[in-house]
């Protein structure tokens, strides 16, 4: 992503969380959007593989991104639910999240995850989102 665009990334997108995380935008697009997460020792949980919070907290902001690409300024969605689906355990390395909008309807919207580490796909998420208009 450009320096320019990536700064309208942020800028669409603050969260303090999200900063804390160390979430990075690769690209958002109009249905669809790409995030990073590189691993760090404090993500794991007692085994030693990525805490299944972290997977979801990753996956939500991949929804969202990919839904607010489709969005008119005046808009904005909040998770209203999500379906998580744990199939591997990451212990470092850099996670990649692709997120694809489903469907956007005037008063909601869905989306889908698929979070992987190198090929190796981890962790999927489907979620529902209220659009609403910004006060």
């Amino acid at each position: 992503m450009s320096a320019d665009a990536d700064r309208r990334t942020e800028r669409r997108f603050p969260s303090p969380f999200i900063e804390h995380l160390g979430i990075r935008f690769v690209s958002v697009g109009s249905d669809a959007a790409e995030l990073e997460l590189e691993i760090r020792p404090e993500f794991l949980n007692s085994v030693g593989v990525v805490h299944g919070g972290v997977y979801a907290s990753l996956a939500d902001t991949g929804l969202g991104a990919a839904i607010y690409g489709r969005l008119p300024p005046d808009r904005f969605a909040v998770t209203a639910e999500m379906s998580c689906r744990y199939l591997q355990g990451a212990r470092e390395g850099t996670l990649r999240c692709r997120s694809r909008v489903l469907h956007l309807g005037r008063t909601t919207a869905v989306a889908e995850s698929e979070v992987f580490l190198g090929d190796a796909l981890q962790f999927k998420a489907s979620g529902t989102f209220m659009v609403m208009a910004r006060p």
